[in-house]
């Protein structure tokens, strides 16, 4: 997925992740995969498990232009809906955000002003979709 996000020159002058093991790897390798700064991370220990109201104050208090978060469920299914204000389709199995899924949005204005439906979601990629 990080050879995607550099093919479509969405490389994120942020990444936040969970502390979670996997998480941690997904992020460290998106960082070499992007060559990115080790200091474009950031882990925070209260994302793991972390529900959609908490990743959304975690993204209110962004500053860079493109920030990747990285993360888990049950709360990134229901973040991905939330940002987008609306239900999203899932793949064959029933799963929305899979294991290295990225979801790609757009948002106008200041972070802090992110709210329920406030995104677009531009595309939904599943690594074993591509």
């Amino acid at each position: 997925m990080a050879e995607w996000l550099h093919e479509r020159d969405l490389i994120p002058d942020r990444v936040v992740s969970s502390a979670a093991v996997r998480a941690r790897q997904t992020a460290e390798h998106v960082e070499r995969g992007l060559a990115l700064e080790p200091s474009a991370i950031e882990f925070v220990e209260d994302l793991y498990l972390a529900s959609s109201e908490r990743w959304m104050e975690e993204l209110r208090v962004q500053h860079e232009n493109h920030v990747l978060i990285v993360g888990h469920n049950p709360g990134f299914d229901d973040l991905v809906e939330t940002l987008s204000g609306r239900a999203v389709a899932t793949n064959a199995d029933g799963k929305l955000m899979t294991t290295a899924a990225v979801a790609h949005f757009e948002f106008e204005g200041p972070w802090e002003e992110i709210d329920v439906g406030t995104c677009r979601l531009l595309q939904l990629v599943r690594p074993r979709e591509l």
